[in-house]
């Protein structure tokens, strides 16, 4: 019977698998590894065709390995977030086990795969999760080190962080030494260790150096200056990045990316407050100064907060060895429950998630009469994801970017999009680049006897000026919602037609004609 519930666990990533890849960051960086794959040339990173350096390179080779072998598909791209999360599980359950003990050892799993952040991290398949990977894998090589000796452990730090930084930048190892620092303040790590340690770190840069060499011989010291220090200190003081004015921002941040366990976690800290040990200190300090030190950026995505999840993951997985009150396990799960009655009766109904929703109902009640409330809880919050993901799959029917792609697969001339942002999963899914357009003079220019011209409804008027010199017909619409940014008008089904965008593809012939001799002929024919 556990095994089966584990394997439950395991399902609502399995099924992100499948999941479109939405736009903003996972279509750039799927088309990345793309082009990594059409070009047959990893060391000069492009998207949509134009050089891209923004990151460092080893998740795109890690992506683009996967796309050369199964196919360019969502799958390919989001495997190895997938292998980093299977070993992200393995290095939070060795730490566990070697600090604590074999229960919270497996308690500690049991939250990291039902941790909200964890989830997202799969379903939207960016870097974050491969550099929490190694981050926990160099944590992970200290302390077997410090356990038995082997300096084997060492070499897998160095290599656990040479590849962080490689995913990255210098933020790859700056985290890890900075938990071990704090791991040698508790004296779990001897003066000795942190010199070796601070010593492999700085050899950890090398693998990285040879990649800003080469970024400097391709495009110059702008490339070399954003990798090296823009990305990583330049969110502290860099007026390049825009100011965000919540100083708490990452902390509530780290609140939601842990539900359900927040409330747990809270109330383990209150309830052990006056007998923590220094183990508990530790684990509690990496959020803690993980959150402070980057409330400072300028610049605060949610993902920042990311890193300090291993210590809330393993200090909730000791406090679920002490008592906790049922009733917080009840009300956790009764959140649970309403929200996805939230989400699948008002917001995107579908019949699986309506059938989770009264499964739900159902463990709830018999959770009352069990004494394993955490296991309950898990179970709710594991369906809780695989219900999100059949909403997620309706969500980004309203994606627009993804359904062109896919339309415009199988055709065979080029693709304009007029006057907007860059959309990364129009190439991804088309396999053909993008050309934007900026204004109708640009339009004007085009030379090819067809092609599609992608157009935004605010600008559709914009058209008539050029009937003259192109046939132009309207082949379909597409509604279209920045999915990766929702809010509660698009979320709620009855108010989603208020903030409905709708992008419209036509079909232009160039009606332009040439004389040659005494006949005429067609673009169409000059071109042949």
């Amino acid at each position: 019977m556990k095994k089966a519930i584990y394997l439950l666990f395991f399902l609502p990533f399995v099924l992100s698998l499948i999941a479109p890849i939405q736009d903003g960051d996972p279509a750039l960086y799927a088309e990345v590894s793309r082009e990594i794959v059409i070009n047959r040339d990893f060391l000069h990173l492009k998207a949509n065709n134009e050089i891209f350096y923004e990151k460092p390179p080893l998740f795109f080779w890690f992506q683009s390995l996967f796309m050369k072998f199964t196919g360019i598909n969502e799958v390919s791209a989001r495997l190895p977030l997938f292998i980093s999360l299977i070993l992200t599980l393995f290095f939070i359950y060795r730490i566990a086990f070697l600090f604590y003990n074999k229960k919270t050892a497996i308690n500690s799993l049991i939250i990291t795969l039902t941790s909200s952040a964890f989830f997202v991290m799969v379903i939207q398949p960016k870097i974050d999760l491969l550099l929490i990977c190694f981050l926990y894998g160099a944590l992970w090589s200290v302390f077997e080190y410090r356990n038995s000796g082997r300096k084997f452990f060492l070499f897998l730090y160095l290599l656990f962080t040479s590849c962080g930084v490689l995913t990255k930048g210098p933020i790859g190892v700056l985290w890890p030494l900075f938990f071990l620092i704090i791991a040698y303040l508790f004296k779990f790590v001897n003066f000795k260790e942190i010199k070796i340690i601070i010593i492999l770190s700085i050899f950890s840069v090398i693998p990285f150096l040879a990649w800003l060499k080469m970024v400097y011989n391709h495009i110059g010291k702008e490339g070399v200056f954003y990798l090296a220090i823009g990305q990583t200190f330049g969110r502290f003081v860099s007026g390049k990045f825009p100011k965000t004015g919540d100083p708490l921002y990452l902390f509530h941040s780290f609140l939601w990316a842990f539900l359900p366990w927040t409330i747990v976690f809270i109330y383990g800290i209150f309830k052990n407050l006056k007998n923590l040990c220094k183990k508990e200190i530790y684990f509690l300090s990496i959020p803690f100064l993980t959150l402070l030190i980057s409330s400072f950026e300028r610049w605060k995505m949610p993902q920042h907060s990311f890193p300090a999840l291993i210590g809330a993951v393993i200090f909730t997985g000791f406090a679920l060895n002490n008592e906790i009150p049922e009733i917080i396990f009840y009300i956790t799960e009764l959140i649970l429950v309403l929200f996805v009655l939230f989400l699948t009766f008002f917001c995107f109904p579908n019949i699986i998630s309506v059938l989770i929703f009264f499964v739900l109902l159902f463990i709830f009640t018999l959770s009352f009469r069990n004494k394993n409330s955490h296991i309950f809880l898990s179970v709710i919050t594991s369906l809780t994801f695989v219900s999100m993901f059949f909403i997620f799959i309706e969500m980004v029917k309203y994606n627009a970017p993804i359904r062109m792609g896919k339309f415009l697969k199988d055709k065979d001339s080029k693709i304009y999009l007029f006057n907007t942002m860059k959309y990364y999963a129009i190439p991804f899914y088309s396999g053909k680049f993008v050309v934007y357009v900026n204004n109708m003079k640009e339009i004007a220019k085009i030379r090819e006897h067809k092609a599609y011209l992608i157009i935004n409804r605010r600008d559709k008027g914009k058209l008539i000026k050029l009937k003259k010199k192109f046939k132009i017909k309207e082949i379909k619409k597409f509604k279209h919602f920045y999915t990766s940014k929702p809010n509660i008008k698009f979320l709620l089904r009855n108010l989603r037609k208020n903030v409905i965008d709708t992008f419209y593809l036509y079909i232009i012939k160039n009606n332009l004609e040439r004389k040659v001799g005494s006949g005429t002929l067609t673009t169409k024919e000059i071109l042949v």
